[in-house]
């Protein structure tokens, strides 16, 4: 659900060089603007809260002249710390803890408080140790900053909660309790309902965590301190602050991600106020004729917030509906707008002021444009960096609270004027904040949510008479177990049926598996045997050819009579050497071959002996037949290419079949592979 942005307006007490100035602006007492009443009719005491402001021109000094304003709330210049951090500050950490995106937003002129309320003057130490429940507080703890209160109450939170569900022996509801500026004790609720005091934190080693015995809650807190100096993005944190690495601004759903700065993990708030005050003595400053400790640079300090839950709480390790929840807590201490003739700023300090005022100027653009709620409108938030870096807090996914700071002095009425009409629009803006919640842990949760839901509904049918449900498969100590949750929960396999099917489907299986095999042997083996007849066929064949082709070219030689050259001379192997069939066809095949190779071409009747497999030619050279014996030969001639055809077709078929030989033998070695 949208939410408007909560504006808070704070009035900083007068200067000493101020002192005896009468207030340009007033808050109003009660909800009511049109109440013009100045201080409050039960006692006269100043009035520190109220609803509504109103302040005059810079050229009058009557209020009934002036402009009221109405916002979430007002803290005049009588307002303590205590009391701007419990109203406003609290209920945005609470929220922070819960899962939400938080930002607190410190805007106004240059000299009207912004660091002041954001850090405070230097905070000791001794405030961290400081119990809450303490009746008097020294006047140093009341000017801490929101910022070190915040960081104080946030592990203080979470160290009560890690406590409480890990079984540390906490004292149960522990609860924020709230310094006053008075000697009256004020309590605010806390995220998890503490009322004892804060633990000792053990933040590092809890958040590793032990890999043998995991908590059912731990907590991680990170910190990231960046600057934008003109348009420059400075990590503050760095450990090699004089070679920065660049950081580059990444938009997010709802939100903007700074790749590239430091991250550094805190165990304690002591420890975070050490890191953050490291890097506030990096952040550039300077004097002018109207601040002499001007912050010069926009300043983000980001508090990221990792949440582990576990809902096992026997602390072992897998089986938990683990529960993953991340959220940051921005406090954004912006560059006071400030008037060259005010400040007398030269140089240096002349053109960080340019810059400073530029920034604010499209910041004051994109407030405008969101303002207006005309979602159709284009909202330049890329004209700057400091806006694409506030880019989740203004309309996104924050929880955002601005908290506009105006000087009470006539000469400032001006720019207070200016403060206040910034902060009213905006007012307006909705962001549309959302739990931060890790997707794949949220999903697991809701299916595990679902099992026991649909398990509560089969008990309650299988007890319900006339309910129909498969016992074998659902017994009631398995939805029992389902319903109960939990680590056994997820053990569960339904019932003795599923198995007994899915054991007979891996039979089937393994049975169909191995008929398929044993068919493909057999037909493997069929088909060798077939080969292997074809071929000693084959083989009887060749041997027969080429016999008979001997045969005839012996005869014609002794026709033609005594031949120039030998022919050709190829014994039949015989299986009276001992060879087998297959060494009597190779062998028979090499002595063609050899012969071919001995025959010119010059020497060839015939060109149909010209070719054989191999590519070798086969020649046979005959004599030149006598005159009476020409009709012989030339039938001779015939019979030998023939022949000679009838080798080449049985070699063909010798090939064809092995390849198809060797092709089994592969399908088989895939299929047993």
């Amino acid at each position: 659900m949208a939410t408007n942005i909560q504006v808070a307006i704070r009035i900083r007490p007068f200067l000493p060089f101020e002192a005896g100035s009468k207030s340009c602006i007033d808050v109003l007492p009660g909800d009511s603007a049109n109440d013009t009443t100045a201080s409050s009719s039960a006692s006269n005491r100043p009035i520190t809260q109220g609803k509504s402001v109103r302040i005059s021109s810079s050229h009058s000094h009557h209020n009934k002249d002036g402009h009221t304003f109405t916002f979430d709330k007002c803290f005049s210049g009588h307002a303590t710390q205590v009391e701007l951090y419990q109203t406003c500050v609290v209920p945005l950490l609470n929220k922070c803890l819960e899962g939400y995106n938080a930002t607190t937003l410190a805007y106004g002129q240059t000299g009207a408080g912004k660091t002041y309320t954001t850090l405070g003057p230097a905070t000791s130490p001794d405030f961290f140790k400081h119990t809450t429940n303490e009746k008097q507080h020294s006047q140093e703890y009341d000017a801490v900053g929101i910022l070190p209160r915040a960081l104080r109450d946030l592990f203080r939170q979470l160290e009560n909660k890690r406590t409480t569900l890990n079984g540390g022996g906490g004292n149960g509801d522990d609860s924020l309790a709230e310094e006053s500026g008075n000697a009256a004790e004020q309590q605010v609720t806390g995220a998890f309902g503490s009322k004892s005091p804060a633990p000792k934190n053990n933040a590092r080693s809890n958040t590793k965590g032990d890999k043998q015995k995991q908590q059912p809650f731990e907590y991680q807190v990170k910190l990231q301190f960046l600057e934008l100096y003109g348009e420059e993005i400075r990590d503050l944190l760095t450990s090699s602050p004089n070679t920065q690495q660049k950081i580059v601004i990444r938009d997010a759903a709802g939100d903007a991600e700074a790749i590239g700065a430091t991250e550094v993990a805190v165990a304690d708030a002591q420890e975070a106020m050490v890191c953050l005050t490291r890097g506030m003595l990096r952040r550039v400053t300077g004097a002018t004729a109207m601040n002499a400790e001007s912050s010069r640079s926009h300043a983000i300090m980001s508090v990221m917030v990792e949440q582990i839950t576990r809902s096992n709480s026997s602390g072992e390790e897998g089986g938990e509906a683990v529960l993953l929840n991340k959220s940051k807590f921005n406090f954004v201490d912006l560059a006071g707008s400030e008037r060259q003739k005010r400040t007398n700023a030269k140089g240096t300090r002349l053109k960080e002021g340019i810059n400073i005022n530029k920034g604010l100027l499209v910041l004051g653009n994109v407030i405008s444009a969101l303002a207006s709620g005309d979602k159709a409108k284009f909202v330049p938030f890329r004209d700057s960096k400091l806006t694409r870096l506030l880019r989740g807090s203004l309309g996104g996914n924050h929880k955002t609270l601005m908290i506009a700071c105006a000087s009470p002095s006539h000469k400032n009425a001006e720019e207070s004027l200016n403060c206040l009409r910034y902060a009213n629009r905006a007012k307006n803006i909705q962001n549309l904040a959302v739990v931060n919640v890790d997707p794949h842990s949220k999903l697991v949760n809701v299916l595990r949510g679902q099992v026991e839901a649909l398990a509560g509904e089969l008990l309650r049918l299988s007890n319900r008479s006339g309910g129909k449900v498969d016992s074998d498969r659902f017994s009631l100590e398995l939805l029992k177990t389902l319903v109960k949750g939990g680590k056994e929960a997820q053990g569960v396999r339904i019932g003795e049926k599923a198995k007994a099917e899915s054991a007979t489907l891996d039979a089937t299986t393994a049975e169909f598996s191995n008929n398929s095999v044993k068919e493909l042997t057999t037909e493997l083996e069929r088909s060798r045997l077939s080969f292997k007849g074809d071929l000693a066929d084959k083989s009887k064949q060749l041997d027969a050819l080429v016999s008979e082709r001997n045969s005839l070219r012996r005869t014609s030689e002794s026709t033609s009579g005594s031949p120039s050259r030998t022919l050709f001379s190829a014994v039949t192997p015989s299986k009276a050497k001992g060879s087998t069939r297959d060494e009597s066809i190779q062998e028979i095949l090499t002595t063609l071959s050899d012969a071919g190779n001995g025959v010119s071409e010059n020497d060839i009747a015939s060109p149909a002996l010209a070719t054989v497999e191999s590519g070798e030619e086969l020649s046979t050279t005959l004599e030149e037949p006598c005159a009476t014996s020409e009709k012989e030969l030339q039938s001779a001639k015939y019979q030998i290419t023939k022949l000679s055809s009838e080798v080449q077709s049985l070699r063909e078929s010798l090939d064809h079949s092995k390849q198809q030989l060797d092709a089994k033998d592969r399908r088989a070695a895939i299929h047993l592979g």
